[in-house]
C-alpha cells in the first residue's frame, strides 16, 4: 500500500468536513471563525467563564481579529460582551443557543454518515488509529 495515501486521505477528508461545515453556517451568516467561537462559547459557559483573551489562546488569534469576530457575534445578537475587571466575558444569547441546539443535530447527522456502515469494531479501531497518529505527530521532533 501507498503510505503516502493516508496523508492524502486524511485531508481530504478534513476538507470535505471543513466544506461541510461552512456551507452549514452560511445559513446564519457565519463565517467558519464565528462558528467555531459561538460554538465553543455555548458548550462551555456554564462552567467557566470564557473571555476574549482565552479565544486568542485557543485559536492562537491576535487581540484585533477576536476583537472583530466578538463585536460581529455581538452585533448578530448571538453573544453578549461584559467587561468585568480588564476581561471581556462572553456569553451566548437564546439566539446563540438556538444555533448550537441545530448544530448538534446536524453534527449527529454528519457522524451517522461518516461512519455508516461501519461496525463498532471499527468504529473503535479507526479511533484507536487516530488517536496513536496524533500522538505520533504531536511527539514529533521539528528539527531540520
Amino acid at each position: 500500500m501507498d503510505k503516502a495515501k493516508i496523508l492524502f486521505q486524511i485531508k481530504h477528508l478534513n476538507k470535505t468536513l471543513d466544506i461541510d461545515f461552512s456551507k452549514r453556517l452560511e445559513v446564519y451568516d457565519l463565517t467558519p471563525q464565528q462558528g467555531r467561537i459561538i460554538l465553543y462559547i455555548c458548550d462551555n459557559y456554564e462552567k467557566m467563564d470564557i473571555s476574549q483573551k482565552m479565544c486568542e489562546t485557543i485559536w492562537r488569534l491576535s487581540k484585533s481579529t477576536v476583537s472583530g469576530l466578538i463585536k460581529r457575534l455581538e452585533a448578530k445578537s448571538l453573544i453578549t460582551i461584559t467587561r468585568i475587571k480588564k476581561e471581556h466575558i462572553l456569553k451566548p444569547t437564546e439566539e446563540g443557543l438556538k444555533i448550537r441546539d441545530a448544530f448538534i443535530e446536524n453534527r449527529k447527522k454528519v457522524i451517522a454518515k461518516l461512519l455508516e456502515k461501519m461496525s463498532e469494531e471499527e468504529i473503535n479501531l479507526i479511533s484507536e488509529y487516530f488517536a496513536k497518529m496524533i500522538k505520533n505527530i504531536e511527539k514529533e521532533d521539528y528539527e531540520c
